[in-house]
């Protein structure tokens, strides 16, 4: 069994260098097993919330609500469509929630989505829930969107003051960066070198094998950024 783990972890390796392989979507499930307590662990030593505690819940690819479009003669054309945020956690004792954007390559901050996560950062969660629910309502896929409906307010009932949720966090996680901006936005950022650190307790072959792929991966992207910073979008202190 351990060697076909290993080989897994192997086959990622390789494959990440080719040109249309798609790393995030093979190693989000593995970041998942370990969200929980790396972003606990980064608020309370990074930046400094001692009294963090999240919830088991996570959401994945929660989807975020398009802005209508302004006419040229002043009317609307609304719009249904989404761009997605990669996980939704909660906090059990604070009206917070979380966005976490994972990105497994240091090219992959892109404008727009950068744009909407500054948008969605000044909403209110119950705001941005009932825009789910619009989508929900306008979807080809209404079944899915029914189904997260269903089960963020399943969920919802084994966190405190669910329906309070005000303030909206957001965090990357990067391969370098411990901080992301753009203009006079600032997003502060998980590294893969801070999560191979607090992973090195972990004995077992998953997390021996994820943290080993997650520091190549940290060190070949120090060296692309420092081949290639001109043409990086966004500033990276790490």
């Amino acid at each position: 069994m351990e060697n076909k783990i290993e080989k897994i972890f192997s086959n990622l390796d390789i494959w990440r260098k080719l040109p249309k392989y798609q790393l995030e979507r093979r190693l989000d499930i593995f970041f998942t097993i370990y969200l929980k307590e790396i972003v606990e662990v980064f608020y309370k030593e990074i930046l400094n919330e001692k009294d963090i505690k999240l919830s088991e819940v996570i959401i994945p690819e929660f989807p975020l609500k398009k802005d209508d479009v302004a006419n040229e003669d002043k009317t609307l054309t609304r719009v249904f469509s989404s761009t997605n945020v990669d996980y939704v956690m909660f906090c059990e004792h604070k009206s917070k929630c979380i966005f976490i954007e994972l990105k497994t390559d240091i090219d992959s901050v892109d404008d727009e989505q950068f744009n909407y996560l500054t948008k969605a950062k000044d909403k209110k969660w119950n705001q941005i829930f009932e825009e789910v629910k619009k989508i929900e309502q306008h979807s080809g896929s209404s079944k899915k969107y029914t189904d997260l409906v269903n089960h963020i307010n399943e969920q919802g009932k084994r966190i405190k003051d669910f329906s309070k949720l005000h303030e909206i966090d957001v965090i990357y996680i990067h391969p370098i960066a411990t901080k992301i901006t753009k203009d006079k936005t600032e997003f502060n950022s998980i590294n893969f070198d801070f999560i191979v650190k607090n992973l090195s307790k972990e004995k077992d072959i998953i997390s021996e094998s994820f943290s080993k792929i997650l520091q190549k991966i940290y060190t070949d992207s120090l060296e692309r950024n420092d081949k290639k910073r001109e043409r990086y979008q966004y500033q990276t202190i790490y």
